[in-house]
């Protein structure tokens, strides 16, 4: 679908995407604009009537605008502005009364984006309310139309949406964002009990400072902490607070206790049907597109004493990543095919993709392992991470049980400082000591935010194998008592696939 040329009089009630210039348009805009379409064909106003769905008015600069062309921007765009080019996003207060100095700041951020060479510049409004002098929505998240990594009985094609309060968790940069499955939004390993809503609640938010004078003349953004939220009024729809002394989280924030948000409300339909709405927007994406697609999105909840206002559901971007494979990737077709290649094989794998460049496998081999004494593995499995990570040298971490659990007869009691290095983490049953996968219980946050690989390799399973003699047998670099360091001078391949969850290490230099 063409994208309209920029029109001061149309945009952006007319037009909600619109391009400035003759250069080429960047793909993410027209799947924006394929949403846009989509969603205003689609039943989901009718389905939410007390929604209003809408695609942030964007204008995309294809080349260095003109004064003139400044100043229309500058007019047109009262809200504060997020600029997005290939690496980098700016966000604009856009406050200032004079008109001058509001577009001399616009062409100062539209140069910094174009630093690094001609590029598309994307200019947004920033979804939000104002506070005083910040400014910011209710909730911000993004949806994944693919889960790769799934727990329970969640499917990858069901997908898996990330959220917080305030501004901007896109590129889920912040580890306080909550993960939940629009499917099964109870589901949720990470708030699981008061302790796990403690170390995993958002603490910080971001915010536009309006003032424009938050330290950078290139940037807006703020971070704020809860009781800001609190004194706003925003806390209290995804907020509540954990009762150390009863050991209860209570969904109200005006209880005594540490302030903390949850989502709880929200999930469960409350005042706005926040996991209803994303899957609706899942099924509105799958039907226009098969390949795994990331959607930005805010949402500014409405007024509670205006009865006849709407909750504005904005979507901001769209990011699609062809499925097709690229490279030497290992075809995971039938896993018995590839046995004899193979260092190990799963069917019960999480993450997606190739994992290119690790060159390195850290193991704790059966003729080694004593669980007895498994926090003295953990031990030495944390200064072999310690100096790999020094290294900079990502690596495959191989061994027998559960690795982080709390109970030392299952596994080893690892930290996940102490194999934070790794790229692939591998669980191995053996005959006498054969532990069901973990997966979804340890580290299970962290293997999601950083997209680490996993693997359950159990002796009962077709298609599963692991190659122990080739890993007891191999030359070391360094071992300590109960550790192997494997290195190569090949990349090892590596591959899971994660809408059928298995995976697979080749051995080096294998064709």
């Amino acid at each position: 679908m063409t994208i309209p040329s920029f029109d001061e009089k149309r945009f952006p009630d007319e037009t909600v995407i619109a391009r400035l210039g003759d250069g080429p348009v960047d793909d993410a805009i027209e799947h924006l604009n394929d949403l846009n379409a989509a969603l205003s064909a689609s039943t989901l106003a009718e389905e939410f009537s007390k929604v209003e769905f809408a695609v942030s008015p964007t204008l995309v600069l294809t080349g260095e605008p003109t004064s003139e062309e400044l100043a229309a921007i500058t007019h047109t765009f009262e809200t504060p502005l997020r600029l997005r080019c290939t690496d980098r996003e700016i966000v604009l207060a856009n406050a200032a009364s004079d008109i001058a100095a509001r577009a001399a700041a616009i062409e100062v951020a539209v140069s910094a984006c174009l630093a690094d060479g001609p590029a598309p510049v994307i200019v947004q409004s920033t979804i939000g309310s104002a506070h005083g002098d910040r400014y910011y929505p209710n909730i911000s998240g993004v949806l994944l139309t693919e889960n790769y990594y799934p727990i329970s009985y969640m499917k990858p094609e069901e997908g898996i949406a990330y959220v917080a309060l305030g501004l901007g968790v896109g590129n889920r940069s912040s580890m306080g964002a909550l993960r939940f499955s629009p499917t099964y939004p109870d589901l949720m390993p990470d708030f699981s009990t008061p302790q796990d809503i403690l170390k995993n609640s958002q603490r910080k938010l971001v915010a536009v400072d309006l003032t424009g004078d938050a330290g950078d003349p290139l940037g807006a953004a703020i971070e704020l902490d809860l009781e800001a939220a609190f004194a706003d009024g925003t806390l209290a729809p995804v907020g509540g607070v954990v009762s150390l002394e009863n050991q209860t989280v209570y969904p109200s924030v005006h209880r005594e206790g540490i302030k903390v948000v949850t989502f709880s409300q929200l999930l469960r339909g409350g005042v706005f049907p926040l996991a209803k709405v994303v899957k609706g927007l899942h099924e509105v994406v799958r039907r226009i597109s098969p390949d795994p697609t990331s959607v930005e999105f805010a949402v500014n909840l409405k007024d509670p004493k205006d009865r006849e206002g709407k909750h504005l559901f904005v979507v901001e971007r769209v990011t699609r990543r062809p499925a097709g494979d690229t490279g030497r990737t290992i075809d995971l077709g039938d896993l018995d095919a590839i046995k004899p290649k193979v260092i190990c094989a799963s069917t019960a794998a999480l993450g997606n993709g190739d994992f290119p460049g690790v060159r390195d496998l850290i193991c704790v081999c059966p003729d080694r392992l004593d669980i007895a004494r498994s926090p003295e593995i953990a031990h030495e499995v944390g200064e072999f991470n310690r100096k790999l990570r020094e290294e900079r040298k990502p690596y495959v971490l191989i061994g027998s049980g559960r690795w982080g659990t709390t109970d030392k007869s299952l596994g080893v009691p690892i930290t996940w400082e102490q194999v934070s290095g790794a790229r692939i983490q591998i669980e191995a049953g053996l005959e006498e000591f054969n532990i069901e996968s973990s997966r979804g219980t340890h580290f299970f946050r962290e293997l999601t935010f950083h997209e680490v690989g996993y693997m359950h390799i159990s002796l009962q399973k077709p298609g599963d194998a692991i190659d122990w003699e080739w890993l007891q047998n191999a030359e070391t670099v360094a071992q300590g008592e109960f550790v192997r360091h494997l290195s190569f001078n090949e990349p090892l391949r590596i591959r899971i696939d994660g809408r059928t969850g298995s995976g697979a290490i080749l051995n080096p230099g294998t064709e």
